[in-house]
Order: C-alpha cells, then sequence, then structure tokens
C-alpha cells in the first residue's frame, strides 16, 4: 500500500489520495465526540451545550458547523459533529472563552468526553 502523497492544485487546497477518495489536507477537519452526563442530567447539560453552540458558530470565524446528536437507547450520552475550517480553527475554538464558560456552567454535569479527530473526504 502506497503512503499518501499531496498532490497541489492550483486555487484549490492540497488533498490526499486515500484508496481512491480524497482527503483534504491542511483544510477542514471534523470532530465526533461522545459525552457522558451524570445520570438524569442529560437535559439540563444540553440546554448548557446548545448555547455553547450557537456562540461558537457566531463568534468562531472557523466553526463551520456544530451538530448536537442525542442517541436514542443511551439516556445520558450526547454526541457532537462538529466541523472546523483549520486544524487551527480547532485549537482556537478548544482554547476559546465559550468553552471555557461551558465548563464552568456544567460544572458537575459531565462525566467524561471522548473526541475523535477526523479529515473529511470529499
Amino acid at each position: 500500500m502506497r503512503s499518501p502523497r499531496r498532490k497541489a492544485e492550483t486555487g484549490k487546497v492540497a488533498a490526499m489520495k486515500l484508496n481512491g477518495m480524497r482527503a483534504i489536507a491542511g483544510g477542514r477537519m471534523a470532530i465526533v465526540a461522545t459525552i457522558k452526563t451524570v445520570p438524569g442530567k442529560r437535559d439540563e447539560y444540553l440546554a448548557f451545550l446548545k448555547a455553547h453552540g450557537k456562540r461558537c458558530l457566531a463568534t468562531e470565524p472557523g466553526t463551520l458547523q456544530f451538530e448536537i446528536l442525542v442517541p436514542h437507547e443511551e439516556a445520558d450520552t450526547v454526541m457532537l459533529y462538529e466541523v472546523y475550517a483549520s486544524p487551527e480553527a480547532f485549537q482556537t475554538h478548544w482554547n476559546g472563552t465559550s468553552i471555557q464558560q461551558m465548563k464552568q456552567e456544567a460544572a458537575g454535569l459531565q462525566v467524561s468526553l471522548k473526541g475523535v479527530r477526523c479529515n473529511l473526504v470529499e
């Protein structure tokens, strides 16, 4: 199996070829996160998370998408699908004021957070 190679494209983002698919390199990235809340506190947590998502989309130009998912079968779980313009935009988000506010407001409501960084494939 050949390693991914960068391909320069005039006026476009460089891309990596992965088994016939093209992943955007140095461009957009996604986070898929799973959050476990304290039993019975998911709705309270969601109120803070929704406000956080709205703030991010309004004040962080590099935050392109912030979707909150609620699994049918897991009463104390929340999932997130987030898209950022670049890895740097994600770092800005992660170190930003909105996430700090969210952590303060939701203190004691979150049990765990696991996130996976993903490349977007076109």
